[in-house]
Formats: structure tokens, C-alpha cells, sequence
């Protein structure tokens, strides 16, 4: 970097560490800030002040963690090395807390010393094979020094195991729980509205399906779908704890559900009703509006029309298939 602006533009980078709710240091922006914009020596502007080893130290050591759970290493830019520890007999400065000399932190700050030393945390970075986080084996590193409850998650392990981090199922993260009670039940009356005017529909269909022919039975198709895309949101409303969590945390409290599950086949059914059908839906209203114009643009018979529905329920429903498989390709 040669410029103030590439600094602060790369120290922006590191916005997520330094905001409120992400807070993980209280020696990380004094870090930051005299590591991209160094302090020029008074007596020869040639001559940079860097800041002391304890102060990255003190930072890789909370921050660290953070930064793994975003699959983000520790910076080779910030790597500790690089910086000195403070000395009063040493004709070097460098901005920190001048009280902590090397020996005075390890005594005040065993643990980090301690990785410091047999080298833990060093491990903190994305490993290269297969893509795999690599995971500190120290025992320093305990659920208890677990960054992940500092950020309001829980831990879903009994290690030091920061990238399993999980939100807890009835957290405010979303907003207050008051808010979420009223959107469930919006959506609940809304999905309710739905089902019952698109089963009437299809039930009126099924009685009498001469009365709809094309191009208005893809009118029937639609509403086929949108049936179970209600059932779909219904479903989310009577099993949403089942749904969305699941017994993750190390303490027995729900958390958010990640990836796949023994009990995730609900999530699958739910994502399936709505996902799928969706889908379909909008290739029935494309369908409809084709299906309009042969009518009214072409002057084509009703006859005619049927005679192409099994393309239309091949684009309409094995397209809406191939979408939905390739998720899980």
C-alpha cells in the first residue's frame, strides 16, 4: 500500500470486526489503524512507528476465532511476527500500552502466551487440501473460551469450535417477538385465503372439466399450484419449531438448523411444496399467456390448443424438476 486511500480502503475489509455487534478486541482499531496508517518518527519522517506485538497479539487472539467462522484466515499482512514487543531499554517505539513488555504479558495474559508459545492458534487459517477449517487441538482452547456466545450464537460443540457457531432458534436477532408473531399470522391468514379460493377451483374443475377448456384451464394448473405452495406456508406456521431448529447447542437450547439432519425432512417437504410449485406456477402463467395468444392472435380452436397440452405439462412440470434437482446435484 502506498496511498492513505488503498489503506482505508483495506481497512474497511475489516468493518465486520470493528462494528458494535461484532466487537471482538479492545485492542483491535488501535492495531488496525497504526498497522495500514503508521505513526512517522518525529525526528526522521523516513522511520515508521508500528504497533507493539502485544497489541496483535492481543487481537489475533479474540478476533481470530471470528474470522474463521467467515472461512477468513488471519491476514499475512497482520501476521505478529512482524511487530516487536515493547521495551523500555530498546531505542525502538511502537504504540501500545507501554506496561506490557514481553514478560509482563506473559505473565498477565498465561493463555494467549500459551499459544503464543506451543503455537494453537497459529492454526487459525483455511487449510489448503480439501478445504477444511483446521482446529486448534489445545486444550486452552475449551468451550468456555468460545468466541461464539460473545456474538449472541451459540456453540453447537463442546470445543473450541468457533466455525459451528449457531443463532439461536427464538432469537432477537430477527427483531422482537412481537414482530414475528404478527408476519406468522399475516402469512397464516393470507396462505389460509389462498388455499381455501384455489381448492374451490380445483374442486369446481374436477366436478365439470369440459366447462374449462384452454386456454383457461392453465388457469387450473396454476391454481393447482398455488394450493400447495399455501399448504406449504400453513405447514411452516403449525411445525415451525420443528422446521426451522434443532437441538444444536451444547446446552440442550435449540438453534437455527444448518445443512442436512436425521429430523430435516419436514425443512425438505416445506422447501419442496413451496419451491417446486412455485416454479411450476410461473411456467403455467407463461403458459397461459402462449396458450391466449393462439387463441386470440392465431384464432386457434380450443381443439387445437389441447392437442399441444402434454408439451405444456412437460415444460411446466419436468422443467420445474430439473430446477428443483439441480439444488441437490
Amino acid at each position: 500500500m502506498e496511498t492513505q486511500q488503498e489503506a482505508i480502503g483495506s481497512l474497511k475489509g475489516y468493518e465486520l470486526l470493528l462494528t458494535s455487534q461484532q466487537h471482538c478486541s479492545d485492542s483491535l482499531a488501535l492495531f488496525l489503524c497504526t498497522t495500514y496508517l503508521p505513526i512517522c518518527y518525529p525526528e526522521n519522517k523516513d522511520i515508521i512507528i508500528k504497533p507493539c506485538r502485544a497489541e496483535c497479539e492481543m487481537s489475533r487472539f479474540n478476533c481470530s476465532s471470528l474470522l474463521v467462522h467467515y472461512s477468513y484466515p488471519w491476514p499475512q499482512i497482520l501476521s505478529c511476527d512482524k511487530f516487536e514487543w515493547h521495551s523500555p531499554d530498546s531505542e525502538t517505539w511502537c504504540v501500545g500500552n507501554p506496561k506490557y513488555t514481553k514478560e509482563v504479558f506473559a505473565a498477565d495474559f498465561p493463555e494467549v502466551w500459551g499459544g503464543i508459545m506451543n503455537g494453537t492458534y497459529h492454526d487459525y487459517s483455511v487449510d489448503t487440501g480439501d478445504g477444511e477449517l483446521l482446529r486448534p487441538n489445545s486444550s486452552l482452547f475449551t468451550y468456555e473460551n468460545s468466541n461464539c456466545k460473545d456474538i449472541g450464537l451459540l456453540n453447537t460443540d463442546h470445543t473450541f469450535n468457533d466455525y459451528d457457531c449457531a443463532l439461536p432458534c427464538h432469537s432477537r436477532f430477527y427483531g422482537p417477538q412481537g414482530n414475528l408473531d404478527i408476519i406468522k399470522a399475516w402469512t397464516l391468514v393470507w396462505a389460509g385465503l389462498c388455499c381455501v379460493s384455489t381448492l374451490f377451483t380445483v374442486m369446481t374443475f374436477l366436478f365439470d372439466q369440459q366447462r374449462f377448456r384452454y386456454p383457461e384451464r392453465a388457469i387450473i394448473f396454476s391454481a393447482v399450484c398455488y394450493f400447495f405452495i399455501s399448504v406449504g406456508f400453513i405447514l411452516g406456521f403449525i411445525k415451525s419449531d420443528e422446521i426451522v431448529c434443532e437441538k444444536g447447542g451444547v446446552d440442550g437450547k435449540p438453534v437455527i438448523r444448518q445443512g442436512d439432519g436425521e429430523d430435516a425432512h419436514l425443512c425438505f417437504v416445506q422447501f419442496f411444496l413451496i419451491y417446486y410449485f412455485m416454479l411450476a406456477s410461473f411456467l403455467w402463467w407463461v403458459i397461459l399467456n402462449l396458450t391466449w395468444f393462439l387463441a386470440a392472435g392465431l384464432k386457434w380452436g380450443h381443439e387445437a390448443i389441447a392437442q399441444k397440452s402434454r408439451y405444456f405439462h412437460a415444460v411446466a412440470w419436468i422443467s420445474a424438476s430439473g430446477s428443483f434437482s439441480r439444488l441437490f446435484a
